[in-house]
């Protein structure tokens, strides 16, 4: 069901090292999935565990005999092997977004907040459909308050004009 996802690894190297500073040092272990991940009853292409207790002591590395939480990515196979490279790289930045530290180090994973969501979105555009359905609501919207706002001022700039010169 699962298997090693080396050229991810490269991947999130290369946006870990530019836009996770945080990240760098720390275990992260990347491997694809064979069967769809689906969350809430919803496919979704990867998503990020933090492994701790039981899970990251029988995955410990030898010679650490603790077994330190860490952060996995799932992926789905058949997803990533018909993705366009522009689209791995936002899916594996999004993912990297989410894993985050406290000031003492500790490794917490996160929903996608909004702040997160924006900065990838200024890196690599709206790079799924979802994100894209976001933005064009979001343009949709836009462009009624502005033609709502362009009537009000067309309706104020007529009432300033006097009744005989209209």
């Amino acid at each position: 069901m699962y298997s090693p996802a080396a050229e991810v690894s490269t991947i999130a190297d290369r946006i870990i090292r530019e836009f996770y500073p945080h990240l760098e040092g720390m275990r992260l272990e990347l491997a694809f999935r064979s069967k769809p991940i689906i969350i809430a009853g919803v496919p979704v292409a990867a998503r990020v565990r933090r492994v701790s207790g039981l899970a990251a002591y029988l995955a410990r590395r030898p010679g650490n005999d603790n077994g330190p939480p860490f952060a996995a990515i799932e992926i789905d196979r058949h997803l990533w092997t018909h993705g366009k490279p522009e689209w791995k790289i936002a899916l594996i930045d999004s993912r990297l977004a989410s894993i985050q530290t406290n000031k003492h180090g500790q490794l917490t994973i996160i929903g996608s907040p909004s702040a997160e969501f924006t900065a990838i979105i200024r890196r690599r555009g709206a790079w799924n459909r979802a994100l894209r359905e976001i933005v064009n609501a979001a343009n949709e919207f836009d462009a009624r308050q502005e033609r709502r706002l362009q009537m009000d001022d067309d309706a104020d700039a007529a009432s300033a004009v006097p009744a005989a010169f209209q």
